[in-house]
């Protein structure tokens, strides 16, 4: 009898616009299609890039699924769209990057794996340290954790504060003193 493969699958999850609204909207789409998620905190950060625009929720999300690269992805889709995503738009209703499926590299299925954004952003890497410290990134050959202590060593300023986040009646983040790298 054939037995379906389970993946490692890790997605990053922001939205700028209705922040509160917009990730507990994604967390329940996620669950839906998903059903157990594991969850980094959830942090406030400003934009990057000079990106002139409103403060982001930002988060990890970490599920383990049969689906392939390409289901990962239309859901990610699909749930920014039901989230009023208009990428015409400066505020960003919801943006959901897939960042790691499996220990996969290179382009699968039109994505890019793992995603870029993991070594170069700390709304991104942060989140990725506190779900999975000891996993070792598939091309950098370090754990995530230990990226996080590189990247803040190197003296990166991106400012990162973690906040209180209920989801379905579940404190999923709490909020320590302000972290500045």
């Amino acid at each position: 009898m054939f037995e379906a493969q389970l993946h490692q699958v890790v997605l990053s999850v922001g939205t700028n616009a209705q922040r509160e609204v917009n990730l507990a909207r994604a967390f329940d789409a996620l669950a839906d299609h998903f059903g157990a998620l594991r969850f980094s905190s959830v942090y406030e950060s400003q934009p990057v890039d000079d990106v002139k625009s409103a403060n982001y929720y930002n988060a990890v999300v970490c599920v383990v699924t049969e689906k392939t690269v390409a289901d990962v992805q239309q859901i990610a889709h699909n749930i920014e769209a039901l989230c009023g995503r208009d990428r015409m738009k400066s505020d960003v209703d919801m943006d959901i990057d897939l960042l790691l499926y499996d220990d996969q590299v290179g382009v699968v299925d039109g994505v890019s794996l793992p995603h870029d954004d993991i070594a170069r952003c700390a709304y991104v890497l942060r989140p990725l340290a506190d779900c999975l410290p000891d996993s070792v990134h598939p091309t950098l050959g370090h754990s995530f954790g230990g990226l996080w202590e590189l990247f803040c060593i190197k003296g990166n300023q991106q400012v990162l504060e973690p906040i209180d986040f209920v989801w379905r009646d579940q404190l999923v983040s709490v909020s320590p003193p302000c972290l500045v790298i």
